[in-house]
C-alpha cells in the first residue's frame, strides 16, 4: 500500500498535509479493507441466499455468513449509500490493488475470484431506480476514479446515446428525465 501512497494522494483535491505517510497509508489500508471486507461479504451473501433458495433446504444462513452489516437490510443499504458519499471516496486503483491482493492470499489458487465490479453490482443496483436497465458486460469500468465515478459509469447507459435516433420510438417512460442544473435550481429559489 505505501507504494500507492503518492499516486493516490494526488486523486484529492485538496493536500492531505494532516495525514503524515503512515497515518495516510493506514486510512487506505483501513477503508479498502472495509470496503472489500463489505462487498465480498454481500457477494457471498446473496450467492449462498441464492444457492439455499435452488435448494429450498430449511437451513440457516447465518451460520455461512457471520457478519451483521451484511445480513441486516437496512445495514447493508446505510453502507451502500455512505459508499457513494463524496467525502468517502477512495481512488478506485488502490481498492483494485487491494482486492487483488487479498485474492492472492487465498488457500486455494486455482479458485475464481470475482472480479471487483461484479462485486460492485449489488451495491450500485441497490441504490438506483432502473436497475433492470444496469448492464455490467463489456464496459470498461476499471478505469473508474473512484466507487462514486464507477457509479456514474455505469449510469452512462449506451443505448441512450446509440440509440438516439429511435429516440421518437422509444416510450416516454424508457427516457431519462434531464436533470436541472444548478444555476437553474438557484435561479428558482432553490438554496444548498
Amino acid at each position: 500500500m505505501k507504494k500507492l501512497e503518492e499516486r493516490a494522494r494526488k486523486y484529492y483535491a485538496n493536500p492531505i498535509d494532516h495525514l503524515n505517510s503512515d497515518e495516510f497509508v493506514k486510512m487506505m489500508l483501513n477503508d479498502a479493507c472495509f470496503v472489500i471486507e463489505f462487498l465480498v461479504g454481500v457477494h457471498e451473501y446473496f450467492l449462498v441466499k441464492h444457492q439455499h433458495q435452488l435448494r429450498q433446504e430449511g437451513q440457516q444462513l447465518c451460520h455461512v455468513i457471520d457478519n451483521t452489516i451484511v445480513k441486516v437490510s437496512w445495514m447493508r443499504m446505510h453502507i451502500c449509500q455512505d459508499l457513494i458519499l463524496f467525502e468517502n471516496q477512495l481512488p478506485f486503483f488502490v481498492l483494485s490493488e487491494f482486492y487483488s491482493m487479498s485474492c492472492r492470499r487465498t488457500e486455494n489458487p486455482n479458485q475464481k475470484h470475482p472480479t471487483l465490479i461484479e462485486l460492485a453490482k449489488y451495491p450500485i443496483t441497490r441504490m438506483l431506480p432502473r436497475r433492470d436497465k444496469i448492464q455490467f458486460e463489456n464496459r470498461h469500468f476499471n478505469e473508474s476514479k473512484h466507487f462514486l465515478d464507477l457509479v456514474h459509469n455505469v449510469c452512462h447507459h449506451p443505448y441512450l446515446t446509440i440509440n438516439a435516433e429511435h429516440s421518437s420510438t422509444r416510450s416516454h417512460k424508457e427516457t431519462c428525465p434531464k436533470m436541472p442544473r444548478v444555476i437553474e435550481l438557484e435561479e428558482a429559489g432553490v438554496t444548498f
